[in-house]
């Protein structure tokens, strides 16, 4: 008999053996094995707190054990679910405290973390997808570097290797350091996501991640029906990472605040694609909001997966030829300067 995907018998590892090498944030396999545990435990009647030890005491990460200890350390204080992961010191993705607080204000917390669980196993691969991206340039440049300052050597070539690591190695970890440390400073951070949605890559990147967050978060405290409609839009929009797409999404804010319909307040924002803008509309007027926004957030991820391929398959063929021509280049220099 054929196992059902969402069924644990079909996953292909234990919780405990989940994946834990993080160094930032959690690993998104580990968070949707944590998720799906609590939405278990939730839904067997236990506790926040008794699901919380329950869930993160069979973790496979240290680190993150010793955050959920934290966690219900917050919890035996009286403090909410969401506070306490919050204040629990675990680098959490940007997406997930949000949706937690949005699950305990509808009182929808057991769904609210099978929401978390269907993401994080619908994000993983895509995630990794946009890691790899951008780690087969990077590790070819530094190839490339590399393999040059070996050519400036084996031609005897010692200033220009110099010249070349210096105007290179050391600048390129200079800037890095500069960009980091200006990015602690919210109008430096609003500044470089308003230049990342200048790149089309980037932008269709950013925006069909946040219009599944978004929409996935405001249709889970829709579901309830007793949440007042702009709270439901602040418990979602905090879900979004990047501020000018947030900002965008205000607009929406006020037509809600005005007593607008769903049609006129989702017709707003920018970010929203004319498609979603439709889908919006008619399931709000066919009294089907809850299935258009589902259908929407489905979307998201399929158009996603299919625009990283195809970018990831145009920036290799790029990045590679760049660095042979680099190659080449340094090559001739060591040729003509030894005649």
């Amino acid at each position: 008999m054929a196992r059902r995907a969402g069924s644990p018998s079909a996953w292909p590892r234990s919780f405990r053996e989940a994946r834990t090498d993080w160094n930032v944030k959690p690993d998104l396999e580990l968070l949707s094995w944590f998720s799906y545990s609590m939405g278990q435990c939730l839904s067997a009647g236990l506790l926040p707190r008794q699901a919380l030890e329950a869930s993160g005491g069979r973790a496979g990460s240290p680190a993150f054990r010793q955050c959920i200890r934290t966690a219900v350390e917050h919890c035996d204080q009286g403090g909410p679910l969401a506070d306490a992961l919050d204040r629990s010191g675990c680098p959490l993705p940007h997406f997930y405290v949000p949706v937690v607080r949005a699950g305990e204000v509808s009182g929808r917390l057991e769904e609210a973390f099978r929401f978390l669980h269907e993401h994080c196993q619908r994000m993983n691969p895509i995630v990794t997808l946009v890691r790899n991206t951008w780690r087969f340039p990077l590790v070819c440049i530094l190839f490339g570097w590399v393999i040059r300052t070996g050519i400036f050597a084996w031609f005897g070539a010692w200033r220009l290797a110099l010249d070349f690591i210096a105007g290179t190695f050391v600048m390129f970890g200079l800037v890095v350091s500069v960009v980091y440390l200006l990015l602690k400073f919210d109008r430096v951070r609003h500044l470089v996501d308003l230049l990342l949605l200048q790149v089309p890559a980037v932008r269709k990147v950013e925006t069909e991640l946040a219009t599944a967050l978004f929409f996935g978060t405001f249709n889970l405290v829709y579901k309830t029906g007793g949440v007042e409609v702009v709270e439901m839009f602040d418990l979602a929009s905090a879900t979004v990472r990047n501020t000018c797409l947030r900002d965008d999404l205000l607009r929406a804010r006020r037509v809600f605040e005005e007593r607008g319909s769903f049609e006129e307040a989702f017709a707003e924002p920018a970010m929203i694609e004319v498609t979603y803008k439709g889908v919006v509309a008619t399931g709000a007027l066919g009294g089907k909001l809850d299935e258009a926004l589902d259908h929407i957030v489905a979307m998201t991820g399929e158009r996603l997966e299919t625009g990283l391929k195809l970018f990831q398959e145009f920036l290799y063929r790029a990045v590679v030829l760049s660095v042979g021509m680099s190659i080449a280049t340094t090559i001739l220099t060591c040729v003509f300067r030894t005649r």
